[in-house]
């Protein structure tokens, strides 16, 4: 490279780029709310913690897949073989929820440490974690 910046610099320049574009397609859907609320008068729902953690789930795991994007892109040059990668990795963590569990010892504890794995399925574990409704003062 000729310019003077560092290779993680131009790594982290691409990630922040490439999460702005992801942040700028899920902004229309910001709208929806609003169109809602002007078509029928009436809130979409009042539980803003539950859009919020909804959000911030799409968020966190769009950041996962750009950060498998990104390592795709740096171990490569070409961005085919980039792209092929980054699939192939995001697919195997989505199939690994389809492994059954094994019977030996060792694989029962790789099959338990999967979680790590499964991002879409973990978004259970968030339920209940915060509560959306008011609370009520006692005193």
């Amino acid at each position: 490279m000729t310019a003077p910046v560092r290779d993680g610099q131009v790594v982290a320049a691409k990630f922040f780029g490439s999460f702005v574009f992801y942040l700028v397609l899920w902004a229309p859907s910001l709208l929806y709310f609003v169109i809602f609320r002007w078509l029928t008068g009436h809130s979409a729902a009042d539980a803003f913690g539950s859009y919020l953690g909804a959000y911030s789930m799409l968020i966190l795991v769009g950041m996962f897949y750009l950060s498998i994007g990104c390592l795709a892109s740096a171990l490569t040059k070409n961005q085919i073989v980039a792209a092929t990668i980054a699939f192939a990795l995001i697919s195997l963590m989505f199939s690994l929820v389809c492994f059954p569990s094994f019977s030996s010892r060792r694989a029962r504890r790789c099959a338990s440490s999967r979680i790590i794995f499964r991002p879409l399925s973990t978004w259970g574990s968030f339920r209940g974690v915060s509560s959306t409704r008011a609370r009520s003062s006692s005193t």
